[in-house]
């Protein structure tokens, strides 16, 4: 009996479990609106609120929007100061062509009236109360309701449209939610306020809005006149509709009011690989899926006449370090590790009196500083053709290339080269370089720029398809900044230009400085020799833009560092000496290095000892030769400009 009972006890024991197995998942209720199931416990929020006769709503806290509390962070003082701004005191901006949004940040509860319980609330509609002043002599002043600065007012989204006769004032926003209490109205606990200036511009808040700087325009072939098939403008032309984008809208500026990061989801198919687009059997088809096209832009901006246009950023941040990187170089299969990239994120073209402004804005790209070549395929940050460009108080990191002009046309005349002034900027880690001048004319003053995988600077002497024209010379002009690429060769960039065989030449005729205790090549700290390597402080390489690695074609190019003149060829006298440039030529016919110095000295090596301008040996350890903080070797055809130290001198790598 008590062996049969047993059994039948274990088969209702597994009947009880299997059923329990079957049993189907909770159908989740919550009748009391706590947010949580009322049969399983469960988090759950059924989008119904209970009879608003049952409960009262009440507020507990209001504080000011998410993203003034960013703003505040990214304008202060940081202890990792690659990470602060060179300015912080840059006023907030506000547009003028869409709603500014200030929605508080605000607490709600329920309590029932029979019991007086509470309850967190979520509340998807409120109004509120906006208050909004005018500067006028140094004092707010309060808007009437119907003043001439605002077209529209929505109350529950807690947007102002400001209208073109705001443009150029300053204003301050009071924002608190109806329904407080005559206590909660006493204080200034529950309202919260904020200044800011109205520019002609769009306010953005999604990454999917940097879409109205595109605005790729139709062009057409010189010869038949016939309209030329684009198909980056085609596919954001499709992209934008898709979207419910405005195709004719086309901002003065685009305005960041909160940190944007860009991913596939913003931008057009078109800009990648699609399974589609290649075979199955090509080689890298497990690579290539999916990643980004080499040399395509990603927004493009065409500048008429005397136009501007503006990235403000208002510090936040644009992040694009989540798309993936060019693996086919010029849509060819490339060996991985071996390609090049051409793709930008950002390009500007068009006419040579537009601006561009790129301020106060964050920007974080998809490939920085490594000795693994296989990132070799990052994003340029900025590439502009032909209008005039400012970068100003930016923080850039980990892009391919930073900063791109390159000369715009064959017209041959002097003023047709983009100038692009880079100031007050930070850049750290790029793949690449941090700026490349194509034959155009660069400023960089009051920045820093640290840690390329290449030199700080890459010129480029471009040759010209017109007929008695020497081409575009690149002009570089360095003040109070600090450019700092300490390179050992090995970096991926120069196993992708396959430069890194050429280095260790270089790095030996440092040794011709050593005997009056002057180098342009430093250890790192160790003092293990296995350990050991040494570095040059690459700041600039000037070559010819026939090539993307170093050449041997005699070049012209102008690198001005904190008020003295490195220049190659650009004038028959240089410093007043009439015979450097005929020097320079003889010492390039003669494959045979020369050097010059910030302190103004120059010398060449005929491979015995160095020799100045007079072909005299120089003996004098204090010769400006030996002197300065900065020297150009001259050599191969190009001008490469170097750090200069004291041998004993270390590089301590972070």
């Amino acid at each position: 009996m008590k062996k049969r009972f047993l059994i039948i006890f274990v088969l209702l024991m597994l009947v009880g479990f299997v059923t329990a197995c079957n049993q189907p998942t909770c159908q989740h209720v919550d009748a009391d609106d706590d947010l949580k199931c009322d049969l399983c416990g469960e988090a759950y929020d059924d989008g119904e609120e209970k009879p608003a006769d049952e409960y009262d709503i009440k507020i507990t806290s209001v504080s000011e929007p998410a993203f003034v509390s960013t703003w505040k962070i990214n304008k202060s003082e940081q202890v990792n100061k690659e990470t602060e701004f060179a300015i912080l005191s840059e006023e907030y901006l506000v547009g003028d062509d869409n709603g500014f949004r200030f929605k508080p940040t605000v607490t709600f509860i329920k309590v029932n009236k029979e019991t007086g319980a509470t309850l967190p609330a979520v509340v998807k509609e409120w109004n509120y109360e906006i208050n909004l002043y005018v500067k006028e002599n140094g004092e707010y002043v309060k808007l009437e309701q119907n003043s001439s600065f605002v077209e529209k007012v929505d109350k529950k989204e807690c947007s102002v449209d400001f209208s073109e006769e705001a443009i150029g004032k300053e204003f301050k926003i009071e924002v608190k939610p109806e329904g407080l209490t005559d206590e909660q109205l006493a204080s200034t606990n529950y309202q919260t306020s904020f200044e800011f200036k109205v520019i002609e511009g769009y306010n953005a808040y999604t990454a999917l809005e940097l879409a109205y700087i595109e605005n790729r325009e139709i062009t057409y072939d010189e010869e038949t006149g016939e309209e030329e098939v684009d198909e980056q403008r085609e596919a954001w032309l499709a992209f934008k509709e898709e979207k419910g984008l405005d195709l004719e809208f086309r901002p003065a500026a685009i305005i960041l009011h909160n940190d944007l990061k860009i991913t596939k989801a913003e931008l057009p198919e078109y800009f990648f690989w699609t399974a589609e687009e290649v075979s199955i059997l090509d080689a890298d088809y497990q690579r290539v899926v999916g990643s980004m096209k080499d040399d395509k832009d990603f927004y493009v901006r065409t500048m008429a006449e005397n136009e501007e246009f503006k990235l403000l950023g208002n510090y936040f941040k644009i992040d694009n370090s989540e798309l993936s990187v060019v693996v086919r170089e010029y849509d060819r299969v490339t060996p991985e590790g071996t390609v090049i990239s051409h793709t930008s994120l950002f390009k500007f073209l068009g006419d040579k009196t537009g601006n561009i402004v790129f301020e106060n804005l964050r920007i974080i790209g998809n490939a920085g500083r490594t000795e693994n070549s296989i990132l070799s395929g990052g994003q340029i940050l900025i590439k502009v053709s032909g209008p005039q460009m400012l970068a100003y108080n930016n923080i850039s990191v980990n892009t391919f290339i930073h900063y791109f002009a390159e000369h715009n046309g064959d017209d041959g005349t002097a003023d047709n080269t983009t100038v692009f002034t880079i100031e007050k900027c930070k850049g750290y880690n790029a793949f690449n370089c941090f700026v490349y001048n194509w034959g155009s004319q660069v400023v960089i003053k009051d920045s820093e720029l640290i840690g390329a995988g290449g030199p700080v600077i890459i010129q480029d002497h471009c040759t010209s398809k017109l007929e008695d024209h020497d081409g575009y010379v690149p002009q570089t002009k360095v003040e109070n900044s600090k450019l700092e690429s300490f390179v050992a060769g090995s970096e991926g960039w120069f196993k992708v230009v396959q430069a890194d065989s050429l280095v260790p030449g270089i790095k030996q005729l440092s040794q011709i400085f050593n005997m009056v205790g002057r180098t342009f090549v430093i250890p790192n700290e160790e003092t293990d020799p296995a350990k050991q390597v040494t570095f040059m402080n690459l700041i600039s390489v000037t070559k010819s833009g026939s090539a993307q690695s170093f050449t041997q074609v005699k070049v012209e190019g102008v690198v001005v560092k904190e008020g003295y003149t490195f220049d190659y060829g650009v004038t028959a006298a240089q410093n007043g000496n009439p015979y450097l440039r005929a020097v320079l030529d003889q010492t390039f016919a003669l494959n045979a290095p020369a050097f010059e110095t910030s302190a103004g000295g120059f010398a060449y090596f005929d491979g015995t000892g160095l020799a100045g301008l007079d072909q005299q040996y120089i003996q004098d350890p204090t010769n400006p030769i030996f002197s300065g903080d900065t020297i150009s070797m001259y050599y191969m055809g190009m001008m490469l400009t170097l750090g200069y130290y004291n041998v004993g001198e270390v590089h301590t790598t972070k």
